[in-house]
């Protein structure tokens, strides 16, 4: 396994999100800062098997299917699949602050 990408530090959420492929299916090592309702700052590091619904069927059934065995390696961190941009921010326990819905995204735009 290689590492293809590394975000700074002070990446958003949002940039997060959007350097994610369209077509391709990857892990994702993820340290998410929140901020709790009482207004303290947490991080919560997560292991994301990312596999978008546009990549190929044997591709999702490859990566979700090694995800245990790399999940032993990075011990800690909470584990999560996701499809979708919207299903990501609901495995990671994001609030969604917009009404739109993100099944009507294109991979192919």
């Amino acid at each position: 396994m290689k590492i293809t990408k590394k975000s700074k530090s002070k990446a958003t959420h949002e940039q997060f999100c959007k350097s994610l492929p369209k077509k391709a299916a990857i892990y994702a090592l993820y340290d998410l800062a929140l901020k709790t309702k009482d207004g303290r700052r947490i991080n919560k590091a997560y292991l994301i098997c990312w596999t978008p619904r546009a990549c190929n069927r044997e591709y999702k059934v490859l990566y979700t299917s090694q995800k245990g065995k790399l999940s032993t390696e990075f011990t800690g961190l909470k584990t999560c699949n996701a499809q979708s941009l919207k299903e990501l921010d609901s495995e990671l326990g994001i609030e969604d602050d917009d009404d739109s819905d993100d099944d009507e995204w294109d991979p192919d735009a």
